[in-house]
């Protein structure tokens, strides 16, 4: 698709590939707090257990309340399974997964509109197709 493509093809490229690849991984994010282990080949929760602070989990911390329950929970808990999955359960039960989620449509549109320069066709359509699945498969 690139080959003697003229630059703006090139950077709309570039700008799709930065926000599906954004998107993708916001949904992997939210998956690791609402799939289940069967589904992402590892249990929830993995990138808490690994001291990550995704997008959902961020979304979460933003209330002063909830980051101090948060710490208090961690602090009794010292990274156990039991506190993981209270915590998955609470950002799960939250405003957390949706906002997060309305971040990864955001920048599935972006991606979407970053094609505009490209012409029409099936590779065109492919790469609609794509972006569109991130954001509408199952959780």
């Amino acid at each position: 698709m690139l080959g003697d493509a003229p630059p703006e093809s090139e950077e709309a490229l570039r700008a799709y590939g930065y926000h599906l690849g954004m998107a993708f991984q916001i949904i992997d994010d939210i998956l690791d707090f609402v799939a289940d282990e069967a589904t992402l080949g590892k249990p929830a929760g993995s990138d808490l257990r690994s001291g990550i602070i995704t997008l959902p989990l961020y979304f979460y911390l933003q209330k002063p309340h909830r980051r101090d329950e948060l710490v208090q929970l961690v602090e009794a808990g010292k990274g156990s399974d039991e506190v993981i999955a209270e915590v998955v359960r609470m950002v799960r039960d939250s405003d957390a997964i949706g906002r997060a989620r309305d971040e990864a449509v955001s920048f599935v549109e972006q991606a979407i509109a970053a094609l505009a320069p490209l012409p029409p066709g099936p590779h065109h359509d492919a790469l609609n197709d794509i972006a569109r699945y991130v954001v509408e498969r199952e959780f």
